[in-house]
């Protein structure tokens, strides 16, 4: 009798690749009659929402960093950005005024990614009494919980504060990281007075991020500089930081956001950071307009390298080859997948990775039977036929069987590779040697049929070779 070579599930971990989104958002513009602008209420609120072109397969981190702000002048003023209800699909962009003065323009630049290089978090305080009262140079320190034991670079970006006392004057930036925090210094001058600060953090590895240090533009007041003399119309101020050589090539993304700013309290708020290229160096401008007063704007900027070849290890996936002994092209399987085809994805299946912790199996198809171990086999007589179809919410599945030969064989039911998760996801893996489709009808099954001999199949079973190759302890059953 023919002797069938045998592709075992392979028991390791499979991966998932780094996602990546970027965009800039006007969310709010100036005399469009946005609340903001129209009333004088605390707090007061718009809320944009933001479709990803492509949905994210793990809820992604997003940092919301402003842009362009445009508030009226006086005290108290200010403004709050923060990325709501961050979804596979979408996320909520929330713009607030924090004070009564109108809130005319904000542009912010977001990023959404999903990589385990990179940490985002987002800190906010009223706790600050040093800058509420006095007057001189006054700072304030916050150490921020931030668990990330590969952090080789951190940088701050402001995403709010309120004013509260003569000119708009603050400044936040990163002093010291650990593992497991990132300390932040926040400052203000002269008689200013500040009652909250909002910032977002963005951590990462060396690898995958760089930060420059803070950028400092400042000028005297009673200069002659256009931020602080000119007719009314727009002044800008280049900015250009050297890049190391490593960082000077390859995909990369530009992150560039205040640290602070001074801006005279008689004339209404007006900036805005303009980017303008990324090559040997980064070159953006600082932009006012009109008749405000700029005496200092504060900046960082940030390079983020959205590596697409770089592999996320995770336990919840599974990956198909279209060879043997998991070679040849593969695809991870970490979520529902209602047709692979659609996926690019149109080769047989001739081997498979699962994670090495989902160990059950059932021993019939579409999730039904007994659950039992692994090591175990369940054989099944199947008439002479060559397709075998399967109907779920109307969608016909059809599973090609790659035959051996035209007499009647064996079929091993390896069905049923059986996890449950949080979110209710099932995964069922037939075995092997066929063409796949994947449905879903709240569960995930993954069926791959295969052929054997009845002589390799009574060899099996009597070597325990099976059991042998999967290498399960003794409490698999136990979860």
């Amino acid at each position: 009798m023919l002797l069938i070579k045998v592709v075992l599930l392979g028991m390791a971990l499979s991966y998932r690749t780094i996602q990546f989104e970027r965009g800039l958002e006007a969310s709010v513009s100036f005399n469009t009659g946005h609340i903001l602008e129209r009333q004088s209420a605390v707090p007061r609120s718009v809320v944009v929402n933001i479709k990803f072109k492509k949905p994210f397969l793990v809820i992604p981190q997003v940092a919301a960093i402003p842009q362009l702000l445009d508030w009226q002048n006086e005290s108290p003023c200010g403004f709050r950005v923060e990325a709501i209800d961050i979804k596979l699909t979408d996320f909520n962009l929330r713009i607030s005024a924090v004070a009564e003065r109108q809130l005319y323009s904000v542009y912010v630049d977001w990023i959404a990614l999903f990589d385990p290089r990179i940490a985002i978090t987002n800190f906010e305080t009223t706790d600050i009494a040093a800058l509420k009262s006095g007057t001189g140079n006054r700072q304030a320190s916050f150490a921020i919980p931030l668990n990330f034991p590969d952090i080789k670079v951190a940088a701050s970006f402001l995403t709010g504060v309120r004013h509260v006392k003569t000119n708009a004057i603050v400044n936040v930036i990163v002093d010291s990281f650990t593992p497991k925090s990132v300390s932040i210094i926040a400052s203000t001058y002269w008689e200013a007075a500040v009652e909250m600060v909002r910032v977002v953090i963005i951590a990462g590895t060396d690898s995958a991020l760089w930060t420059s240090p803070p950028q400092r533009f400042y000028i005297a007041p009673g200069s002659n500089h256009p931020f602080t003399k000119r007719d009314p119309g727009q002044a800008a101020v280049p900015v250009k930081i050297d890049i190391p050589k490593v960082w000077q090539s390859g995909p990369r993304a530009l992150i560039l956001g205040y640290t602070g700013y001074d801006v005279e309290r008689t004339r209404n708020f007006r900036a805005n950071l303009q980017p303008i290229k990324v090559e040997q160096q980064i070159e953006y401008n600082l932009v006012t307009w009109w008749d405000t007063f700029v005496y200092g704007i504060y900046t960082q900027a940030a390079l983020y390298v959205p590596d697409t070849n770089y592999k996320i290890f995770d336990t919840e996936c599974a990956e198909i080859f279209d060879k043997c002994d998991y070679q040849g092209d593969s695809i991870t399987i970490c979520d529902r997948i209602p047709d692979l085809p659609k996926e690019g994805w149109a080769k047989p299946v001739k081997s498979i990775q699962v994670p090495a912790n989902r160990r059950n199996l059932m021993d019939k198809e579409q999730l039904t039977g007994k659950v039992k171990s692994a090591s175990q086999a369940y054989h099944s007589h199947l008439p002479n036929q060559n397709k075998y179809n399967f109907q779920d919410n109307d969608q016909k599945i059809q599973i090609q069987i790659q035959k051996q030969n035209k007499n009647n064989f064996n079929l091993i039911y390896f069905l049923s590779y059986f996890f449950k998760q949080q979110d209710n996801r099932y995964l069922q893996h037939s075995y092997r040697n066929t063409t796949v489709n994947i449905f879903s009808k709240l569960n995930t099954f993954i069926n791959v049929l295969s052929t054997l001999s009845d002589n390799l199949l009574e060899q099996q079973s009597n070597n325990n070779s099976i059991k042998r190759h999967y290498n399960y302890p003794h409490n698999i059953g136990q979860r």
